[in-house]
C-alpha cells in the first residue's frame, strides 16, 4: 500500500511545487510536519486531504471545505425550514446571550431537518460513536470536518464518493490526481 510519502510527491508534481517548504505552506503545516509524513510517522489529516481535493477539477470539490463550514451548514438548514429553527441559528452564530455553540446548533438543526429519530441514528449516518454527540453537546469537542461533509451530502444532495474515498484512501486520492493529467 502506497503511503502519504508517495502523495507529497505527487502533490509537488501536479501543483508544480518544488520543495517541501512549498508543500507544507500549501497544506497550511510545517515543515517538520512534512518530514514525519515522508518518514511514515504520522499521515495527512482530513482537512489537508481536502485541500488537495479542493484545487483537482475532477473531484468537483471545488469550494466544499467553505460549504462544510459550520456557519454555511447552520445557513443552508435555516433555509430549508419554515422560520422555527432561525432564531436559534441566529443566536448561535452571533453568539448572543445563552446560545448553544455552534456544534450543538448543527446537530439539532440536522437532526430535526432529516427526523432522525435518536442520536443514535443520526451518528450512524455522521460515520461517529453516539458518545460523541454526547461530548459535542457538553462542549467537550466539536465536529470534525466528515460528519460535516456527510451533512453537506444531504443537504445539498451531493454526490461525495470520491470525496469520502480520498480521505480515507491515499490510494484513490493519488488516482484521483492521476485523473486530473498534470
Amino acid at each position: 500500500m502506497k503511503n502519504d510519502a508517495v502523495l507529497l510527491d505527487k502533490l509537488k508534481k501536479c501543483f508544480g511545487l518544488q520543495t517541501d517548504v512549498e508543500v507544507a505552506a500549501f497544506l497550511g503545516i510545517t515543515k517538520d510536519s512534512v518530514s514525519l509524513v515522508r518518514r511514515g510517522e504520522t499521515g495527512l489529516s482530513i482537512a489537508q486531504r481536502l485541500k488537495i481535493m479542493d484545487r483537482l477539477e475532477s473531484v468537483q470539490a471545488k469550494d466544499f471545505i467553505t460549504r462544510m463550514s459550520h456557519e454555511n451548514l447552520v445557513a443552508r438548514l435555516v433555509s430549508l425550514r419554515d422560520g422555527g429553527a432561525e432564531h436559534l441559528s441566529n443566536k448561535s452564530v452571533q453568539g448572543e446571550g445563552n446560545a448553544q455553540p455552534i456544534d450543538v446548533a448543527l446537530i439539532d438543526l440536522f437532526k430535526r431537518q432529516f427526523n432522525f429519530r435518536t442520536d443514535k441514528l443520526l451518528a450512524e449516518y455522521l460515520g461517529i460513536k453516539s458518545n460523541t454527540l454526547a461530548t459535542v453537546r457538553a462542549n467537550k469537542s466539536g465536529l470534525g470536518p466528515l460528519p460535516r461533509l456527510r451533512m453537506l451530502k444531504m443537504v445539498d444532495g451531493d454526490n461525495i464518493t470520491d470525496i469520502e474515498q480520498g480521505i480515507s484512501s491515499t490510494e484513490h486520492l493519488l488516482k484521483l490526481m492521476d485523473a486530473q493529467n498534470y
